[in-house]
């Protein structure tokens, strides 16, 4: 049974690692943590900053921050350099979709939608548990 654990962290790192993430279109940005998505408009967000991590400001002054790209003792010392070329495209999309809205900010509470990747959880599950299982089975 100790594989069924190993299995377990290898699926809790994959959500941590590789399946955290910051996506944009034109009218939106996402930053998904640990399967959690949070997704904002960019009429919403004041400012993309590189300052301690990759980080968006919004307009009441919240941040939304992601895991894949965090603050690092190590990103201090170097200027976050891997860093920059999320940043030197979030920035532009940001300034694209403030210019497309010709100046008409928006009003009113910052809309989130938040949103729970259980397709992509259980993909992760199953690639890793089932053949355990099917292993478990044939070797009884």
């Amino acid at each position: 049974m100790p594989t069924f654990a190993v299995a377990g962290f290898a699926v809790f790192f994959w959500a941590i690692g590789w399946d955290s993430a910051i996506r944009c279109t034109d009218r939106h940005v996402s930053f998904t943590n640990i399967l959690l998505t949070t997704t904002v408009a960019w009429t919403d967000v004041r400012r993309v900053d590189i300052q301690g991590g990759l980080a968006v400001t919004l307009r009441d002054g919240s941040e939304l921050l992601s895991i894949a790209f965090g603050g690092s003792l190590l990103g201090d010392l170097t200027g976050y350099r891997t860093h920059r070329p999320a940043f030197r495209q979030l920035r532009q999309i940001h300034g694209k979709a403030l210019a497309s809205e010709c100046g008409g900010g928006r009003r009113g509470p910052v809309q989130r939608k938040l949103s729970f990747a259980w397709r992509r959880l259980l993909g992760a599950l199953a690639v890793v548990y089932v053949p355990l299982v099917v292993v478990l089975v044939l070797g009884r």
